[in-house]
């Protein structure tokens, strides 16, 4: 009889026909079975194979769930389930086991090869045999690879067993060997190719370097310098072999650089980085590049200190060769990255093809896996050019990634009638980004879907935070009117943000080459704008009884940028309105103040030149580029009670580029 087999089903419910004859199979030889099933789907097959003597555990109570997950623990439960059916006189135990849990925890699929093999190990043990139920439409494709190296054996849809000519036992591949990985399949081919065994000389062979494209999304157990899991998101955490965290502590160097360097260059992986690259990124103020380098030298030392496990001192984690270092953690250590973005990508996919189940169970795996955003303990006040390159963009793209999926799972839920789930989902996504537009809309549909037109109602009008209309700041009916729509829509206004602007399409030119008709233009918006803004929405505030007007005007106004002179000059006039303003609506209990943002990069802002993300990163005391989202800070203190003793003022928002 067959001991270890995987069935791969395609299809989204279980192939009960086949299990049935297998089931039949071992009865007839006096063996018991067990059927270990993912936790919410027991009843369903307690009422499939309730016909058939055997026992059906949840995956939890078998360990599967459990955290920290350890494999010795299943393994330990497993022959404890075995010795049970043995003492009660079967002949040995038929065990099934669904795999849905190397998806559904993070530690599962870190841990799927290591359970694996161990399960091999217990046929051998044990009369025990395993029937392994791998869902392929849901596993990721690394595991499902794994598995096929794993099994010995397959179990077809038409009942054949068949043997697997891709199997690899469990003992080469707990030694991280492709060596011999490659000789056990030549031999397979034929026996001539059988290798020479080494003599103690031989060197062993050298594993490859780590390289992020090829990184498995798990881990095979043991190996050079132990099995590695790094988890990225909500903060760097690395954690050796036997669970034990890094400590980012070390003597004789500055710690707080010794996570941005280890992030570095884990995301260069075999390019590595020069010396002067990663003085660059660390003290981007240094203007000796000796003193710099001596203090990288120290860094590396006490970094390398850090990585050096306990008894592993022959091992170099950190290596410098060739005039770069490039961080040589093992071969198939585990990071969380791949593995989120192939959960994503799966529920997608799950969902196009209209299985719903499934959909939410990668994407609920996802949300797991992210558990905050992407090195989020990482600063980000390193040298402008790397910084931006290797860490800012990808931790806006993975929280807009995060976002955008939660939203996905929310709807899942909503169109497979979980709707508490789907509102609780839409709640988590706003509570990160309060403006996400489809989560929002979701919701909405959430409480219609639930028969809910009062909170339909309520959350609409919660939501309604803006009421567009098309205007001409420059034409003072039409800015009136504007007024008069919004004050109906909410019941009055509280708060005027006067950013009229003519800006992205602007072109460079000295003072003595710009058109007058352009100069007329840009002083009729940028200007003249606010001032009619300012007109048709005081009426309004003093209505209330108090208020506040936030002015946007522009840092370049202090520091005078050339060939810019229509623009810096309204500007400028935009904060000399403010004082005027501020001094003849002060006794209606208004106050009036100015933003000044330094080079924003919005989408105006990326079309101006080559370059926009790094321009003048270098000259500000914060070392990074200025995102839309830096000036919200100001504009909500100047809105709220704490700013009622504040106006006249100016607020430059630049990240320290330029002081008052």
């Amino acid at each position: 009889m067959s001991r270890h087999l995987a069935v791969y089903d395609e299809g989204h419910t279980r192939p009960w026909g086949l299990l049935r004859k297998q089931i039949q199979t071992y009865r007839e030889r006096g063996w018991a079975w067990l059927y270990i099933a993912d936790d919410g789907v027991v009843d369903r097959v307690r009422a499939e194979l309730g016909d058939w003597e055997g026992d059906v555990r949840p995956a939890s109570e078998l360990g599967f769930h459990a955290a920290p997950f350890r494999v010795s623990t299943i393994l330990t439960r497993l022959r404890a389930q075995v010795g049970q059916a043995l003492d009660g006189g079967a002949a040995g135990v038929l065990i099934m086991v669904e795999l849905g849990w190397a998806v559904r925890t993070p530690a599962g699929a870190v841990y799927h090869q290591e359970y694996e093999a161990g399960v091999h190990d217990l046929t051998a043990e044990l009369p025990v045999a395993f029937l392994c139920l791998h869902p392929r439409h849901l596993m990721l494709g690394g595991q499902l690879l794994a598995s096929l190296h794993l099994h010995p054996q397959v179990l077809a849809p038409d009942g054949r067993v068949l043997g697997n000519p891709h199997f690899v036992p469990p003992r080469l591949i707990t030694r991280q060997d492709e060596r011999a990985h490659f000789g056990h399949w030549l031999e397979g081919l034929d026996p001539a190719f059988q290798e020479r065994p080494q003599s103690a000389t031989t060197p062993s062979p050298v594993q490859p370097h780590y390289t992020l494209d090829t990184l498995p999304p798990l881990v095979i157990v043991g190996g050079a310098g132990g099995k590695w899991k790094i988890r990225t998101f909500g903060g760097l955490r690395v954690y050796r072999e036997d669970g034990t965290p890094l400590e980012w502590r070390g003597p004789g160097a500055s710690t707080r650089k010794l996570r941005p360097l280890f992030a570095f260059l884990l995301f260069r992986a075999e390019e590595g980085a020069t010396p002067e690259e990663l003085v660059e990124l660390l003290w981007p103020d240094t203007d000796d590049l000796d003193v710099g380098l001596g203090r990288l030298y120290l860094l590396v030392r006490c970094l390398r200190q850090v990585l050096t496990q306990p008894g592993g001192e022959g091992r170099t984690f950190l290596r410098h060769e060739y005039g770069r270092y490039l961080l040589d953690v093992p071969e198939h250590t585990w990071l969380d990255v791949p593995m989120y973005q192939e959960l994503c990508h799966q529920g997608a996919a799950l969902d196009a093809a209209n299985d719903f189940s499934e959909a939410i169970l990668a994407y609920q795996s996802a949300e797991r896996l992210y558990t905050g955003e992407f090195l989020a303990d990482v600063p980000l006040d390193g040298s402008a050019n790397a910084t931006l390159e290797w860490c800012w963009g990808r931790r806006a793209w993975f929280r807009d990634m995060h976002l955008t999926a939660m939203t996905r799972l929310a709807s899942l839920y909503r169109r497979s009638g979980q709707l508490t789930e789907a509102q609780a989902t839409c709640d988590a996504v706003l509570r990160l980004e309060p403006t996400y537009e489809a989560a929002q809309e979701e919701k909405l549909l959430a409480y219609a879907a639930a028969a809910r037109p009062d909170a339909v109602r309520r959350q609409y009008a919660d939501t309604r935070q803006a009421v567009g209309v098309h205007v001409d700041v420059s034409d003072e009916g039409r800015t009136l009117r504007m007024a008069e729509e919004v004050a109906g829509a909410f019941g009055g206004i509280d708060v005027l943000i006067n950013n009229p602007s003519l800006y992205g399409g602007l072109e460079r030119a000295p003072f003595t080459e710009i058109d007058p008709a352009t100069w007329d233009r840009v002083m009729g918006v940028n200007l003249k704008g606010p001032w009619l803004c300012a007109r048709a929405v005081t009426p309004h505030l003093r209505a209330r009884g108090a208020g506040r007007t936030i002015n946007i005007a522009s840092a370049t106004v202090m520091s005078g940028s050339p060939l810019w002179a229509h623009y810096v000059a309204s500007k400028g006039g935009v904060i000399a309105l403010s004082r005027v303003l501020a001094r003849e609506l002060g006794a209606d209990g208004i106050t009036v103040n100015a933003i000044a943002p330094g080079f924003t990069l919005t989408e105006a802002s990326l079309g101006l030149m080559e370059g926009a993300q790094t321009y003048g990163v270098d000259r500000g005391a914060i070392r990074r580029a200025q995102q839309p989202g830096d000036v919200v800070g100001a504009a909500l203190f100047l809105a709220s009670p704490g700013s009622a003793f504040v106006t006249g003022q100016t607020l430059i928002v630049d990240g320290g580029r330029q002081f008052l």
